[in-house]
């Protein structure tokens, strides 16, 4: 299983090798932290949180003593005010960026959600209100993902969730077909996290819970024993990808779902717990062996080359 990708520390082993960098460069390097945010940065992320939390607390404040028609004007003026705040602060500098960001995906959030209220108000079904709502708001993440730091990423991935959820309500899917839309929403969302772009990190972690989600509904409904094992195919596939591109989060989703997928199949084959448990112990120490087998071999075709 070779990686396609070397670590941080391989890369500047290499270039110190090579003479790019001096010693003292490459030391400085190994031990220079992986993130690093001024005060005025960490000052900006709280801020923008607390006014985060504060214009929730209002609307929902106001929302319990006021018709839907009301709730809905205040969403939409709460959505042009915080957007336009934030295309105000976005005009002063970097240093109000991380707030800026925040209101942009409030303000967004508060009008999208303010359009699926006004569908309602017309007589579209819940369902597909929310589906156009989250519609809109992932359209417009996905509009602004490389021009934003990290708001346009969330939008994309906060209203995904509704997004799939409506359309597994919508078209009443089955306990057989709605886990494979979970674990399809969590590959796009990998697949978009693959990409250069900001906050990556972000969608390539809710693509993994997703696909972990819907590989666990899968696997534990019915009877049937193919469930489980397409459930540790998909788990093996995501495990594998995570070690070809050193990609922590897929490793560890991956994991997770192939030790679930075991543990089902085990349940349904074995009657005995203390069976079940065996067999999900010489699993894991089968893969823990392979896998070192795998890290020798690379490491002794690196050694001859």
């Amino acid at each position: 299983m070779p990686s396609t990708r070397k670590s941080l520390k391989q890369v500047i082993a290499d270039l110190e090798q090579r003479g790019s960098i001096s010693s003292q460069d490459a030391d400085s390097l190994r031990v220079a932290p992986q993130w690093s945010l001024t005060g005025a940065e960490i000052s900006g992320y709280l801020g923008g949180g607390i006014v985060a939390v504060g214009i929730t607390w209002i609307i929902f404040a106001f929302a319990q003593d006021l018709n839907r028609l009301i709730v809905t004007l205040m969403l939409y003026a709460a959505g042009s005010v915080a957007l336009g705040t934030a295309r105000w602060l976005r005009s002063r500098g970097v240093r109000s960026g991380q707030v800026a960001e925040v209101l942009f995906g409030i303000g967004v959030g508060s009008i999208a959600g303010a359009f699926g209220t006004t569908l309602n108000s017309f007589g579209v079904r819940d369902s597909v209100a929310v589906a156009v709502a989250s519609a809109l708001a992932v359209s417009i993440g996905l509009a602004t993902l490389r021009r934003t730091s990290f708001a346009g990423m969330l939008l994309v991935v906060i209203a995904a969730q509704p997004l799939i959820g409506s359309i597994i309500e919508i078209f009443h899917l089955s306990e057989i077909t709605f886990p494979l839309i979970i674990d399809l929403s969590g590959g796009l969302l990998i697949v978009l996290g693959i990409q250069r772009v900001p906050s990556a990190l972000v969608a390539r972690i809710a693509g993994s819970i997703s696909i972990v989600i819907g590989s666990l509904i899968f696997a534990v409904t019915g009877e049937s024993i193919v469930r489980p094992v397409i459930s540790l195919v998909v788990s093996a596939a995501l495990f594998y990808f995570g070690a070809h591109r050193i990609n922590l989060e897929f490793i560890v989703g991956g994991g997770i779902g192939i030790t679930i997928a075991i543990g089902v199949i085990a349940g349904r084959i074995f009657d005995s717990s203390s069976v079940q448990g065996a067999v999900i112990t010489a699993t894991g120490v089968a893969i823990s062996a392979l896998s070192l087998l795998v890290v020798r071999r690379n490491e002794t075709r690196s050694t001859s080359t």
